[in-house]
């Protein structure tokens, strides 16, 4: 071939139509292949970014939807307070000039319907008011309830636990129990009339007592501060 030339037409393509040279092109079945593939990658794609922003979601505490809840009780009514949630944080302040019990509640979810899933059921115990957090679904990971409770200083906590969430007392004459298994703890102590544990399985710790108080502290943590 001389310089300046170029390849000329196969001789096996049909008149009028060129074939390039070296091959005989894409078959149909093979541009099927390359479009079924394409569009499950861009599905995986997708899928995969769908549930990595959701778990980034879940991870800043993010979601769709809310829902605030208020409740409120003559605290002349009760001596006690004990609260029980799953997900979501338990804030309890004492208030030596209130004289109602307090209870704001923000419920969160990723859909309007997991909102219905999430309620705060209430009712008394020998003097004591109990709050109770309960998901009509086994699987509670999509929805949460922030509870914000204000109480007379003089009523005693005797329970405040959350699976995951952190609960924080402050302003209280009396606790007797606080735990949670996914989170932090942030505990003020005014007095001590009983035995007193704290405690947080994957979480930090932070009591503050006071110097007067005559008590014997045992602390001890498992993943935390």
């Amino acid at each position: 071939m001389t310089e300046g030339s170029q390849t000329p037409p196969s001789q096996n393509a049909p008149s009028g139509q060129s074939v390039p040279s070296g091959g005989k092109g894409l078959g149909s079945t093979a541009i099927a292949i390359i479009v079924i593939v394409v569009v499950a990658v861009v599905i995986i794609g997708s899928v995969g970014a769908y549930l990595l922003l959701r778990e980034v979601a879940d991870d800043i505490g993010f979601y769709r939807y809310t829902e605030s809840i208020e409740h409120e009780y003559p605290a002349d009514t009760y001596m006690a307070l004990d609260v029980s949630n799953v997900n979501g944080y338990i804030k309890i302040v004492g208030d030596e000039d209130a004289t109602v019990i307090d209870i704001d509640g923000l419920k969160k979810a990723h859909t309007e319907e997991e909102l219905d899933d999430i309620e705060l059921q209430i009712s008394e115990d020998d003097g004591t008011l109990v709050l109770l957090v309960v998901h009509e679904e086994d699987d509670a990971e999509n929805e949460a309830l922030d509870l914000d409770i204000t109480i007379p200083s003089d009523i005693v906590v005797k329970n405040a636990d959350s699976v995951n969430g952190e609960v924080e007392i402050s302003g209280v004459e009396s606790i007797v129990r606080v735990d949670t298994t996914n989170d932090d703890i942030r505990v003020e102590v005014i007095g001590i009339d009983c035995n007193m544990s704290i405690s947080s399985t994957n979480g930090a710790v932070e009591v503050h007592i006071l110097t007067s108080l005559d008590a014997t502290v045992n602390i001890s943590t498992l993943n935390g501060d």
